[in-house]
């Protein structure tokens, strides 16, 4: 579906692609937030036509995915992009926060391969949520590419 979006011979521009993808996702809460978000960046002459509908393709693989998409709905609190500050007052910033009540859920988008550092950074974030009293919170690394493949981590 928007496998072309991602060139396989020039790996600059996916990094380009990602980081513009990555931006989008930070700006949508939910699924009716799309069409304004690309609206918006079309608007700006940041996208064309055609790269308007290759990135909603690609934001469409992710907010649809099944592991993903009850993670935008509308009856759930989400905060994208938001500081969460730790007892020594250090700031993180989860790409996406879903609460729940006293359930949380982590979502972090990525580009490239899946690494270590991003288990531990998503490790720490779910550390934090804990000292804010939210029980082991759900930590999810979404890595953007071609098709979105998704870690849980535990």
């Amino acid at each position: 579906m928007a496998a072309e979006a991602w060139e396989v011979e020039n790996p600059e521009k996916n990094r380009e692609w990602g980081i513009l993808l990555h931006a989008c996702l930070a700006k949508i809460k939910t699924t009716k937030d799309i069409d304004n978000v690309l609206n918006d960046y079309y608007l700006q002459g940041i996208l064309d036509d055609k790269e308007r509908e290759r990135l909603n393709a690609n934001i469409w693989q992710v907010v649809h995915h099944p592991m993903l998409a009850g993670y935008f709905a509308q009856e759930t609190i989400i905060k994208t992009e938001a500081d969460i500050i730790d007892a020594n007052g250090t700031l993180y910033r989860p790409d996406r926060l879903i609460l729940n009540g006293k359930n949380a859920v982590i979502i972090d988008y990525k580009t490239g391969k899946p690494s270590e550092n991003h288990r531990k950074q998503i490790r720490n974030y779910s550390s934090v949520l804990m000292d804010l009293g939210y029980p082991a919170p759900k930590m999810l690394l979404v890595y953007l590419d071609k098709t979105i493949t998704i870690d849980e981590v535990e």
